[in-house]
């Protein structure tokens, strides 16, 4: 039994009072060995913790690498479809150049070559060259159109085959004419 003066005596400390416990040494082995199973679970569970923290981390890093990659992905493959798509225009005006681009250069130079006052009705291509019909206002309007036609990139040598009176429609003399050119390669 334990006595105390309070008045005198301070508050009993823990330790002192488990110091003051009286248990067997079969008692206190397997309170020890209680005590550093305790710790040694304690001390499991705080690395198993960790460790789970860590992945937990690493997983959440790797699922925003996984979004970022998937982003990527769909910006690459949309750039890709845009890419083909392109190819494809290119491959298609590519085969179109080639299977007009002679006669479209022609056509451009034959009507940057046609003077004022005259018009033409028709523009044909023929196993000797090109043949073209067309309206003037008088013979010197024709002949301007020759001159005009003799300095072309794609044309040349042109032959007035005919030129003759249109009918009277209006109050203009006007002349139907025929030319044939020559294709320049």
């Amino acid at each position: 039994m334990m006595r105390f003066d309070y008045l005198h005596d301070g508050v009993p400390d823990a330790i002192d009072r488990l110091r003051n416990v009286r248990v067997s040494n079969e008692v206190k082995r397997a309170l020890v060995a209680c005590v550093v199973a305790l710790l040694f679970a304690s001390g499991t569970f705080g690395i198993e913790r960790l460790r789970v923290a860590q992945a937990a981390s690493i997983d959440a890093q790797a699922y925003a690498r996984l979004t970022a990659t998937r982003r990527e992905l769909a910006a690459t493959n949309l750039e890709r479809i845009r890419i083909e798509t392109l190819l494809d225009l290119d491959r298609r005006l590519r085969a179109i150049h080639r299977s007009g681009a002679l006669l479209a250069r022609r056509i451009v130079d034959i009507a940057n070559h046609v003077p004022t006052h005259v018009w033409l009705t028709t523009i044909a291509r023929t196993p000797s060259g090109i043949t073209i019909d067309g309206r003037a206002e008088g013979l010197r309007a024709v002949s301007e159109t020759i001159a005009a036609f003799t300095g072309g990139s794609t044309i040349a040598s042109p032959s007035l085959v005919r030129a003759n009176a249109d009918a009277p429609s209006s109050s203009r003399a006007l002349l139907a004419f025929e030319l044939t050119l020559a294709e320049r390669r």
